[in-house]
């Protein structure tokens, strides 16, 4: 009991800020932060070879949304990789430049839609792989929180195309925040 007080009172000091002035105008830009997701989804090479899951995980993501136009830009230092390799071993990697480019062409309550596109790069495995990179585009559809001038996603779906070292590929994936994990986690633990 003691932790999920502490969880809800976490949750509404981090919020309340963000609140606090109501006279405040209404800044041209919201600052996006996550403490990372987690997520799982398929991808199917245009070549029939090493179709299958792919996990990943990102940790700590920050950016911003133009409020006007709802165009924004995510900024990830550490994207792990878990997937198929098309040449047959399966590889985890880690990727330590992560960009994600977004338009939410249809926003609602939390509720977003749209497209986005996100390029990975400087791969680490064994050593690092200059030449590795992944381009991603397609569309997203999630849930996120919205205090005043500030946005925190909790989940989200994708789908489109990628292109992973020069191989393209069709993919679909599914991703939550850890921070929804979190959460879920202390409200439902046995005192």
């Amino acid at each position: 009991m003691g932790l999920r007080c502490l969880a809800i009172f976490a949750v509404l000091v981090a919020g309340s800020p963000l609140h606090a002035a109501e006279e405040r105008r209404e800044a041209d830009f919201s600052v996006n932060f996550s403490l990372g997701n987690i997520g799982i989804g398929a991808i199917v090479p245009f070549d029939g070879g090493g179709a299958g899951l792919e996990g990943s995980i990102a940790f700590l993501a920050l950016g911003a949304e133009h409020n006007a136009t709802k165009i924004g830009l995510w900024i990830s230092p550490v994207h792990f990789f878990a997937r198929p390799h098309w040449d047959g071993e399966d590889e985890v990697l880690a990727s330590f430049l992560n960009l994600t480019f977004y338009w939410n062409a249809l926003s609602f309550s939390g509720l977003h839609f749209g497209p986005f596109a996100s390029v990975n790069y400087l791969f680490l495995g064994d050593t690092v792989h200059w030449e590795r990179y992944v381009l991603t585009a397609g569309l997203q559809m999630g849930m996120r929180w919205e205090p005043r001038n500030f946005n925190m996603p909790l989940f989200s779906t994708e789908a489109g195309f990628r292109l992973v070292n020069g191989r393209g590929a069709f993919f679909a994936s599914v991703k939550i925040d850890l921070v929804v994990i979190l959460l879920a986690a202390l409200l439902n633990e046995n005192d």
